[in-house]
């Protein structure tokens, strides 16, 4: 979706906000092939069509609850099935604030998650696609101190 976004509406990105990932999101669920996917969370692996790594709720975008960037673990969010009314109700309740739970999202809890998949998946951080899988993401330990409020 964000490769989407990036190359059919990045122009319009600034000026409309979530509407073209809206659109991209939709294109994406129903034209594009989503292969399975492999994450290994702390040794244990699990595969989906679709995982969400989630370290922390951004502004009013909320990804799952309870979440919190002071928890020493991520929150891998995986989905059994992207073609489905719960995957498309998830990303509609994120953009309205208030994060729905299936039984078709599984959240586990972990310090390190390898992704991998036998297709050159795009990777994104944040919004911006920084690579394809595989890739390792892992808490680091003491690694950068931050200052926040207690609610967010």
């Amino acid at each position: 979706m964000m490769e989407r976004v990036d190359r059919k509406y990045k122009g319009l990105k600034r000026g409309l906000g979530v509407i073209p990932y809206v659109i991209a999101g939709i294109e994406e669920l129903y034209l594009y092939n989503h292969p399975r996917i492999k994450f290994v969370i702390d040794g244990e692996e699990h595969t989906s069509e679709y995982g969400l790594a989630v370290k922390s709720n951004a502004g009013r975008f909320r990804f799952a609850d309870p979440i919190s960037l002071d928890d020493p673990s991520l929150l891998l969010c995986l989905f059994r099935h992207v073609k489905t009314i719960p995957f498309l109700r998830y990303w509609l309740s994120v953009l309205s604030g208030d994060p729905v739970n299936s039984e078709e999202i599984a959240y586990i809890r972990g310090k390190e998650i390898y992704v991998s998949s036998e297709n050159p998946i795009p990777v994104h951080v944040d919004g911006e696609v920084i690579g394809k899988l595989p890739v390792k993401i892992s808490i680091v330990e003491d690694g950068l101190n931050l200052l926040f409020p207690k609610v967010l």
